[in-house]
């Protein structure tokens, strides 16, 4: 019989914690279990001083020069006293540990364990409240930098790659297909014709949904940096009002988070005139992410039913926001 290769594997806990988890400065680790299956595999860490993640990258989603990257901004934030995971280095004094699974060469890392839980947003205040830690990281790493080099968050990354990636999963939905190619050079457009010059642009978390920090008493701790760059501090706050939009909550929570952010950092009228156009290139952004990653996540999971809700959030904005279009 043949041997099948594998697209992705789910590695052993038990050899992990044998074999890998032994090489970082770790005392006494007694558990290692399978915590979270998303765009990487999380592990948690028990040891007789705290909890720990071990991040396992899926093969070739992230370069090693991109993974330092986010190596080099953890360990400037937790430098700088910033509430976030950081990693915990090996006893060679280096971070990444290189495997051999099944599919191919993964890497690892390890980083502390954020305690406690996601805010709920049950009330208002908590949107005020992760506005203002997010001003923090932003503060923080305006001099922040790096040699490792790693993708920006532009237009490029944000929206023209995601179109061209998920252009032959719209075989069978053309007209969808010519409102998102229209849309998406409406927005390229919109974006290129405000002074750049004049917003502001540094370290980017990448995705503050709401989410990916856990509150523990009066601290909040950041982690999942797997999306960062350097890019649009726009973006990065429209994040947050594009998850709130999701759950039918844009009114009541974005506003209580732009007066959290605004006790730490200013926003300028530029910059939120550009979140209107990356709530939707922020979609754009997480569709083009599904069909890239349907091979491991399944191909279900793009189906007609969620292209139907993505195009129907997507057309709800520009409706809203850019009603001459498609005509300018």
């Amino acid at each position: 019989m043949s041997n099948i290769g594998a697209t992705y594997s789910i590695l052993s806990s038990t050899d992990l914690l044998k074999f890998i988890v032994p090489l970082y400065r770790i005392d006494n680790p007694i558990s290692c279990e399978f915590w979270h299956r998303g765009l990487n595999d999380t592990y948690k860490i028990q040891s007789s001083e705290g909890n720990y993640i071990l991040r396992i990258y899926r093969k070739d989603w992230r370069t090693l020069n991109q993974i330092n990257f986010e190596i080099d901004a953890l360990n400037y934030l937790h430098g700088k006293r910033a509430n976030v995971s950081y990693p915990i280095a090996r006893k060679n004094d280096e971070f990444v540990t290189t495997l051999h699974a099944p599919e191919g060469e993964r890497y690892a890392i390890i980083t502390t364990f954020a305690e406690g839980e996601c805010l709920t947003y049950d009330d208002a205040q908590d949107a005020f409240f992760y506005g203002e830690h997010v001003a923090e990281i932003h503060r923080i790493t305006d001099g922040f930098s790096t040699d490792h080099p790693r993708f920006d968050l532009d237009l490029n990354h944000l929206l023209l790659e995601r179109l061209q990636t998920m252009r032959p999963f719209f075989t069978h939905r053309q007209e969808d297909w010519e409102f998102l190619e229209r849309f998406g050079s409406h927005l390229q457009n919109y974006v290129e014709a405000i002074d750049c010059k004049n917003i502001d642009y540094g370290f980017c978390h990448g995705d503050f949904h709401g989410q990916n920090a856990h509150k523990f008493g009066e601290t909040l701790t950041f982690f999942d940096f797997d999306c960062c760059g350097f890019g649009w501090r726009a973006y990065d706050i429209t994040v947050f009002r594009w998850s709130a939009r999701l759950r039918e909550k844009e009114d009541e929570r974005w506003e209580r988070f732009l007066q959290g952010y605004r006790t730490k950092r200013q926003i300028s009228e530029t910059d939120l005139t550009l979140s209107i156009a990356f709530l939707a290139i922020r979609d754009i952004w997480l569709l083009g992410l599904y069909f890239e990653n349907a091979v491991y996540f399944g191909k279900n999971i793009v189906g007609n039913s969620f292209i139907g809700r993505r195009m129907k959030f997507l057309k709800a904005i520009q409706e809203e926001h850019f009603p001459r279009f498609p005509d300018n």
